[in-house]
């Protein structure tokens, strides 16, 4: 775990892609479909390197040596925590459920995250 400082951006941006297409689809993404969904774009080797920090560093993730398409939830409740306070950086406000939506301030266009919708994805258990 990193402690009190929040994971860099691009990694929480990695990890909602992953998360969701897990959610989705059941199968997560590989470096190349990941790495096409980040904007801008980046390479596989850096998407790599987003992915072993979040399984080694952040240890949310799993993933089994070697393979592209391996990687599993580790801690779902630490994923959902990682994208909301990244969210909550930018502006983005969302309500509990049965909760109020309370937003302290508007927020710009700029302001907005390129973050994949979470539609599909499951709750806590």
């Amino acid at each position: 775990m990193q402690g009190n400082r929040p994971a860099a951006p691009r990694r929480v941006q990695v990890l909602a892609i992953i998360v969701e297409r897990i959610a989705r689809s059941g199968v997560s993404p590989c470096y190349e479909e990941i790495g096409r969904l980040m904007v801008p774009p980046i390479s596989k080797t850096r998407v790599k390197q987003h992915v072993d920090k979040l399984v080694y560093f952040d240890r949310v993730l799993d993933r089994e040596a070697g393979a592209q398409r391996a990687s599993r939830i580790r801690d779902l409740d630490r994923c959902r925590e990682m994208i909301e306070n990244e969210l909550g950086e930018r502006g983005w406000f969302h309500a509990r459920p049965l909760g109020p939506l309370i937003a302290p301030a508007p927020c710009t266009i700029e302001q907005l995250p390129v973050i994949p919708p979470f539609e599909h994805l499951p709750g806590p258990d």
